[in-house]
């Protein structure tokens, strides 16, 4: 008698139980296509007039908004800033959270994230705009 039948059966059931791979999976060129359009559309609300003024972020505002380890957390502050905003705060939300479910696995730390002043367009366009910058770079070496 063979036991080739029985090595068979013992590789599907053993192939059945293995554990699988966790995480998301590497970004695809068509992922990176949808998040770099749901940037552009960001970027087009962000750029209808009136513009504000552009003041400069501080040295400290740009080192968190440049660190990869900030940002899931900037993302989060984004997101909830928007909540505090307009029509084109609501919009620039939604878009967020799409972008958040894309984006997930990149790296967090346990720093405080970017502080945007509630309800004030003027710092969350200032902010989110080099915030934008910074994602699109991001995307571009992963």
């Amino acid at each position: 008698m063979s036991s080739l039948p029985i090595l068979h059966l013992l590789l599907l059931l053993l192939t059945a139980h293995a554990p699988q791979a966790q995480g998301l999976p590497l970004p695809t060129s068509s992922t990176k296509e949808y998040v770099n359009m749901m940037m552009r559309e960001i970027e087009s609300i962000l750029n209808k007039p009136p513009l504000p003024p552009q003041e400069p972020l501080d040295v400290n505002e740009i080192h968190i908004l440049n660190n990869e380890a900030f940002l899931m957390l900037n993302l989060d502050t984004f997101l909830e800033a928007t909540k505090n905003l307009q029509d084109k705060g609501m919009r620039i939300g939604k878009i967020l959270e799409k972008l958040k479910e894309t984006i997930s696995s990149a790296p967090m730390t346990t720093e405080e994230p970017i502080y945007i002043k509630k309800g004030n367009w003027d710092d969350f366009w200032r902010k989110m705009t080099k915030y934008l910058n910074f994602l699109q770079n991001y995307l571009k070496k992963s």
